[in-house]
């Protein structure tokens, strides 16, 4: 998927190379379910606040979510606190890499402005698209590797 919309752009260069195919797996999973514990127009439920930031956390906004799914997988809950700060790290990593300090408000603001159903499916594309250039970078790679070890086994054998 290619695109030229800001959210796109902030998403594939600024929020994906701060996730691990781990991390972009589960959200890939969780957007194919529509999992209802994904939302929009809010960071956590409950709300990000001090007082509950050891509570369980119920539902988060797509990149708060990653903890949730991550820690889920671990057969753990993650809590408010845990998923504000992932989503934190994410946002920030995203604006450096923009070298934009609010970069990220782009694909936030429009997660929380778009139909769910629409948000969806443009949000899973592009998680596909990041997870598929990635593996055919792992498959070059690989294949790369692959001949120098066959070149140094060549060289070492003369």
């Amino acid at each position: 998927m290619e695109s030229t919309q800001p959210w796109f752009r902030v998403f594939v260069d600024g929020f994906a190379p701060n996730m691990s195919a781990a991390e972009l797996e589960a959200l890939r999973d969780g957007l194919l379910a529509d999992d209802s514990r994904i939302l929009q127009g809010t960071t956590t439920n409950p709300l990000p606040l001090l007082c509950v930031s050891e509570w369980p956390c119920e539902g988060a906004c797509p990149f708060a979510y990653v903890e949730m799914a991550m820690q889920d997988a671990m057969g753990m809950q993650a809590t408010v606190g845990e998923c504000e700060q992932r989503f934190a790290q994410l946002c920030y990593g995203a604006d450096a890499l923009l070298g934009d300090r609010s970069g990220c408000r782009h694909l936030l603001n429009w997660i929380d402005s778009t139909p769910r159903a629409e948000m969806i499916r443009n949000l899973l594309a592009a998680v596909n698209g990041v997870l598929e250039s990635r593996s055919s970078t792992d498959r070059v790679n690989a294949a790369l590797a692959g001949i120098r070890e066959e070149e140094l086994a060549t060289t070492q054998g003369e």
